[in-house]
């Protein structure tokens, strides 16, 4: 699978943004996937220059890519809305999403599949959110 890892950071932290692309990378490697772009953002989520959103967008688009792997749903936005928006772009370009988040990941571990979570499993995360 062509992998893109996208990581993002809402001030110029790039200690942050490096271990974002390290942590995904070797995930994704010791998954047997092939990361083929790395894209990373500095940007608010809210701002409406994303150009590394932008950017995943397009590689799907193309079809240069088949799945999308970063930290958490707040690494694309904070607003939920949205963040479901661009889960559904890549979708309809036959891209997974898959996040990484509050997990430590050891290299050879078995349970792989159990870091990443799908969007299925995030969305009923969201509603129960938002019920609260």
């Amino acid at each position: 699978m062509n992998v893109a890892v996208y990581a993002r950071v809402a001030t110029k932290d790039q200690l942050a943004l490096d271990s974002q692309v390290r942590l995904l990378t070797q995930c994704a490697k010791a998954h047997g996937d092939d990361v083929t772009q790395v894209i990373t953002e500095v940007s608010k989520s809210r701002n409406s220059d994303r150009t590394g959103i932008d950017a995943v967008l397009l590689l799907a688009q193309k079809g240069q890519i088949d799945i999308v792997l970063c930290m958490e749903p707040t690494r694309i936005g904070r607003d939920w809305s949205y963040v479901h928006a661009v889960q559904d772009t890549l979708l309809q370009h036959g891209v997974q999403v898959k996040y990484l988040a509050n997990y430590e990941y050891k290299k050879g571990d078995d349970n792989y599949e159990g870091l990443l979570l799908n969007r299925d499993r995030m969305r009923d995360y969201l509603t129960s959110y938002t019920r609260r």
